[in-house]
């Protein structure tokens, strides 16, 4: 949705309408709404054709605090760069990987931070080391494997032991690209973090769907073992 606001134009001395995306959330409590219009400034180091700084103030009426957004852009066509001050909203897994890997959805969530403030440098490598431990504890807590050994071994070494070959195949995929953020150049450019996240993700949810899958047998099982 779009919005306009009135915003001071400092180097013309005057006022002047811009419309820009309206924020669809509150970067503090995260609920959608119209935040209120507090005021905002255009800044311009150069000439306006090579664009121009929007700094505007909004007031959340659900939390009732002020947040500012920038937008970069030319006449017409301004984007969002950021919203200041920032409280990015954790992804809540499910609790079945909270309770075999706690420090998973730690790491994960604070990776998810360093994107939500453009650290993009950092991004890919918090997303891998999420997953090494992530990995470790599934073979751990699930496979019983042995905990020295595990803690140990490298991740590639890890992976080969998990027996799901589906979750095999994502932690693979997804340890690939993540070692490729550390790497000063990239063996697979043509993917980015977008798919790191898309590979744990799934391998969450086949994680999630294995240990449902064993708790729906043994459902079976103890009701087909009484008379």
């Amino acid at each position: 949705m779009k919005a306009t606001y009135n915003l001071y134009y400092q180097s013309k001395q005057a006022f002047k309408d811009i419309e820009v995306d309206e924020i669809e959330s509150c970067p503090h409590c995260h609920v959608a709404g119209h935040p209120h219009f507090e005021g905002g400034y255009i800044v311009s180091n150069h000439e306006e054709t090579t664009g121009v700084h929007l700094f505007i103030i909004l007031y959340c009426t659900v939390c009732k605090k002020h947040f500012i957004a920038k937008y970069f852009g030319v006449s017409g066509n301004y984007k969002l760069e950021y919203a200041f001050p920032s409280n990015p909203k954790p992804i809540i897994f499910d609790n079945f990987i909270n309770s075999i890997s706690p420090q998973f959805s730690i790491i994960y969530n604070q990776a998810k931070q360093a994107e939500d403030l453009g650290l993009s440098e950092l991004v890919g490598i918090g997303y891998r080391k999420s997953l090494e431990f992530l990995v470790k504890d599934y073979l751990i807590q699930v496979q019983e494997e042995n905990e020295q050994t595990i803690k140990s071994a490298t991740l590639g070494t890890c992976i080969g032991k998990i027996t799901d070959t589906k979750i095999q195949t994502l932690a693979k995929g997804a340890t690939w690209l993540g070692n490729d953020e550390t790497h000063y150049e990239k063996r697979h450019p043509e993917y980015d973090v977008t798919y790191i996240k898309l590979f744990i993700k799934t391998l969450v949810e086949f994680i999630v769907g294995e240990n449902a899958f064993i708790e729906a047998q043994n459902l079976i099982n103890s009701n087909q073992s009484n008379p």
